[in-house]
């Protein structure tokens, strides 16, 4: 008899335990489904632009939010998304924080975890982000801590930058800087490169700075062969429509290119980049800007065009005075370059002043100072002392 309760317990017991299981597994399965759909809304999102994205962004916001409420996060656990528009000007920022002043956060940030614990990448509400950061900068730390709403899908990196460069590269909105530093860092993950210890060093020492500075050359020899080989400009045309693989194979049989160049090339069409002329004159230049000019185009809102030909002028001092022009005078692209001109005129003509002198005093020989009466030499030593004189205090 008590062998027998011994039994229809454990069995009472075996299937309480295969019940959890099954509730279990259900859940599982469940949260995998619900992760899933998320995912599939997220690319979705992702793939489209203007309302149709907004509406999708709502969506995923308002299910998030009926799942699992909002979350306060530390604005400093929060990084940038990863997308290649880099370019937020200052004056959006002031915006969106006068904004938060006065009406608060109005939608919660949609955020992804990362690999590190504890931190998160932003799928949605960037601009409310460095608001926030900027709000807290200036002493109105209420803003450490924003309202958000946490994906269960985890971000690749590297994926995101991708994905972010399909969707933005033919955007209008995006800059000729962003656009080029987005293709260049696509470039060097998709076409290796062997650097020797020379072109090392003329990065600086830098990997990337030295193969950007290799694909520039790269570049440079495709866009002067296109247009002296007809058959290569009409090739290269037919590239956009085919697959990868037919793309690589039609570029094999142009023997007059280099493995790197047709790799490039293959590059150049996965992306449609169809004016590789217009890329190398208009676009590419602004990877080699320096830091300062930059920074004028993302943070003040100097025009690429415009950072292109400053980047030209090799005097600092001469260099800032005309961002700073440029910007409180709005120059178009045409009125800086003439102010350009004006000034390499300028050298010159400074130039021509002191070649003349330089050319005047090398006359004064020992053959001619003996022909000078002593009047003469005297005049002569008193115009240089004063001249020298003039050197050194100037």
């Amino acid at each position: 008899m008590k062998a027998q309760k011994n039994i229809k317990e454990r069995t009472r017991e075996n299937f309480q335990k295969a019940s959890e299981s099954t509730a279990v597994f259900q859940e599982n399965a469940k949260l995998k489904q619900e992760i899933s759909q998320l995912q599939a809304q997220l690319e979705q999102a992702r793939n489209s632009s203007g309302e149709i994205r907004e509406q999708s962004l709502e969506q995923i916001r308002s299910q998030l939010e009926n799942q699992d409420g909002k979350l306060k996060i530390n604005i400093n656990d929060i990084q940038p998304s990863d997308q290649c528009r880099k370019t937020i000007l200052p004056i959006h920022i002031q915006q969106r924080s006068q904004t938060l002043l006065d009406n608060g956060q109005r939608k919660s940030l949609i955020l992804i975890p990362l690999a590190e614990e504890g931190k998160y990448g932003l799928e949605d509400g960037e601009l409310t982000w460095r608001a926030a950061s900027s709000l807290v900068e200036q002493g109105y730390t209420d803003w450490q801590y924003l309202e958000a709403v946490i994906t269960p899908v985890e971000e690749d990196l590297d994926e995101a930058h991708k994905r972010s460069l399909i969707h933005h590269l033919h955007a209008v909105h995006l800059n000729s800087l962003d656009k080029s530093e987005a293709l260049f860092r696509e470039l060097r993950k998709s076409v290796s490169l062997e650097l020797s210890d020379k072109e090392i060093k003329a990065g600086n020492g830098s990997q990337d700075v030295a193969k950007n500075l290799k694909f520039k050359q790269i570049i440079g020899r495709i866009k002067n062969k296109l247009p002296k080989i007809p058959e290569f400009q009409e090739i290269y045309n037919s590239l956009k429509n085919k697959a990868s693989q037919e793309r690589v194979s039609a570029l094999a049989e142009l023997n007059y290119l280099s493995e790197e160049e047709r790799q490039v090339l293959e590059f150049f069409s996965s992306w449609q980049i169809e004016n590789i002329a217009s890329f190398y004159r208009k676009v590419m230049p602004t990877v080699f800007l320096s830091d300062k000019l930059k920074k004028a185009v993302r943070e003040k809102g100097l025009g690429c065009s415009q950072a292109i030909l400053l980047n030209k002028v090799i005097e600092q001092k001469k260099q800032t005075q005309l961002i700073t022009q440029t910007l409180k005078n709005n120059w178009s692209e045409s009125q800086l370059k003439a102010k350009i001109n004006d000034l390499s005129e300028s050298r010159n003509t400074d130039n021509k002043n002191y070649s003349s002198v330089i050319k005047v005093t090398a006359k004064i020989t020992e053959e001619t100072v003996k022909s000078y009466s002593p009047q003469q030499r005297q005049e002569l030593i008193n115009l240089l002392e004063n001249k020298l004189n003039l050197l050194k205090t100037n």
